[in-house]
């Protein structure tokens, strides 16, 4: 019975809400490369920019991947008896769980900042060349990603805020439950009050951060010159993506999960029995948007997961060591010999009708 419950509730909806929106994704990103021109680079091996995009691809996809593996337990197995969700068995309010996907991130972020992809000396250039192009933390991608990464930000912060305000004190003092009132009677259950919420928003700060610092350190470095130029830039969009995938996942996993402890402590109700009226209920303040907000969670959640998950499907930068094409190597090689053939047969031409004449 309570595997039946955990495949439908927790494992099914998350599943759901996680593939349709990585195939969405997933498309996009992969009509983004197609619409990039083909990048060609003269001596490809010896400039070291094929090594930085295969390490970066690479470190992507090992880091993207760990960190998916880290969220699918938390969300799976960890998530519904940690306190997200009404709480620990025993009723121990403890706030780590609450901050774990945003630890990871920030973690899998500070990996990225450290361990850097580009290869020494990819981005030298000539002391006499200078890039006066002005460069901000948007310059290498689209700024769709920033704007949706401080949206997603700021919607956990007033989530916190909110829920921080409808919280109520327990008996020693942490406003981590939600209280509902009628008459003498009580009912109380675990929620997101300022106990979870400040150590919460300290671990946001902590991440956003390191994301600020990982996308400066990417824009930061002077932009290749010459051939190398359209790799380096494609180079940067790709870190920058992975930067603010991961972040962005774990804001929405984040997000997600509060909404859907919220909106589980929100369908609470008491009930008791007054002389002379009955049987009387009174559910709690949130009851009208409990719900909502619980099924929401679900599909942030998968949104959450999925933006984690796509730079394990990062495609590798192609660098090609020739300009020319094989294709059309041979054809200017013959227009060149016929248009020598046809130069000395002119000259041929020219000298007999000059011997001609002097007879």
């Amino acid at each position: 019975m309570v595997l039946r419950m955990w495949f439908f509730y927790t494992l099914l909806p998350l599943v759901t809400a996680t593939i349709v929106p990585l195939g969405i994704l997933l498309h996009g990103v992969r009509a983004d490369v197609r619409d990039q021109s083909p990048h060609a680079l003269e001596t490809a091996g010896q400039s070291g920019w094929e090594p930085a995009a295969a390490t970066h691809v690479r470190r992507a996809r090992l880091v993207a991947g760990t960190v998916a593996g880290f969220f699918l337990v938390d969300l799976l197995w960890v998530g519904p008896f940690s306190g997200w969700f009404g709480g620990a068995p025993d009723y121990s309010p403890n706030w780590l769980p609450r901050i774990l996907p945003v630890s990871i991130a920030a973690a899998a972020i500070l990996v990225l900042v450290l361990l850097p992809s580009r290869s020494v000396g990819a981005g030298r250039v000539l002391t006499a060349e200078m890039d006066l192009q002005p460069r901000n933390l948007g310059s290498f991608g689209s700024p769709w990603w920033l704007v949706a990464w401080l949206v997603f930000a700021v919607a956990l912060v007033l989530t916190v805020v909110l829920a921080g305000l409808v919280s109520s004190p327990d008996d020693e003092g942490r406003y981590s439950i939600l209280i509902i009132n009628l008459g003498s009677a009580s009912a109380r259950g675990d929620f997101l009050g300022w106990f979870y919420g400040v150590p919460l928003l300290c671990a946001l700060g902590v991440l956003m951060v390191l994301t600020l610092l990982a996308l400066w350190s990417i824009v930061r470095p002077t932009v290749a010159k010459r051939a190398a130029r359209a790799v380096d830039i494609q180079l940067r969009r790709l870190q920058t993506r992975t930067v603010l995938s991961l972040s962005s996942g774990a804001l929405l996993v984040t997000l997600g999960l509060a909404w859907t402890s919220i909106g589980f402590a929100g369908r609470m109700y008491i009930g008791t029995t007054f002389p002379g009226v009955g049987d009387v209920k009174v559910g709690s303040p949130l009851e009208a948007i409990a719900m909502p907000l619980w099924a929401a969670g679900f599909v942030v959640e998968g949104l959450g997961l999925a933006l984690i998950m796509l730079p394990v499907f990062t495609r590798r930068i192609r660098v090609s060591s020739a300009v020319e094409t094989p294709s059309t190597a041979p054809a200017n090689a013959n227009a060149n010999a016929n248009a020598n053939a046809n130069a000395n047969a002119n000259a041929g031409a020219g000298t007999e009708r000059s011997e001609q004449w002097h007879s």
